[in-house]
């Protein structure tokens, strides 16, 4: 069985998180033991704990803060994690450098474009993220625009759209037939 640890900077409704908990939840118990870290507590931290999917919160009180670094290393020897799963900038980055210490591979997934575009150590550190990973883009557009305003190769992208479950919405789709 794997150990994963998935990471996401953001415990607000929105679409990353949404997706991190379909993600999480959809996947095989048989063949991987999840785990989820947050910066915060918030809507995010309570739906995997309805689901009964383990959460840890270590809480990041600073832009970048090394301690914080400190506790999820621990964490991934304590838990003897195998592979991380990374969403938004932050954890991004932070999962990239831990993998850099560890060699604990890392998938990072960029969900949006706010977090780089004229700021220069922001590019950078995608640069390196880009490098020390799998990036994954959730669209076409998104992978151009990491391409054109962040500077990383095309082959350093790979887009992997956003599941939709169309049965959940089935019901809804024939009551208004």
């Amino acid at each position: 069985m794997k150990n994963v640890l998935h990471l996401c900077e953001s415990s607000d409704t929105g679409g990353a998180e949404s997706m991190l908990v379909s993600l999480v939840d959809g996947l095989d118990k048989t063949r991987y033991r999840s785990l989820v870290c947050l910066l915060s507590e918030g809507w995010l931290n309570g739906q995997l704990e309805k689901r009964r999917i383990e959460t840890v919160v270590i809480p990041q009180p600073y832009s970048f803060d090394f301690p914080w670094l400190f506790r999820a290393y621990r964490l991934l020897k304590e838990r003897s994690i195998d592979v991380m799963h990374s969403h938004e900038f932050a954890t991004n980055v932070y999962a990239s450098l831990l993998s850099r210490v560890t060699g604990i591979p890392v998938i990072t997934t960029v969900h949006g474009k706010n977090y780089y575009g004229d700021r220069r150590r922001r590019r950078l550190a995608y640069r390196f993220v880009a490098r020390q990973s799998r990036m994954v883009a959730v669209s076409h557009d998104l992978k151009r625009f990491l391409m054109r305003q962040v500077t990383i190769p095309s082959d350093r992208i790979r887009v992997v759209h956003n599941g939709i479950d169309l049965g959940r919405y089935a019901a809804q789709a024939e009551n208004h037939r």
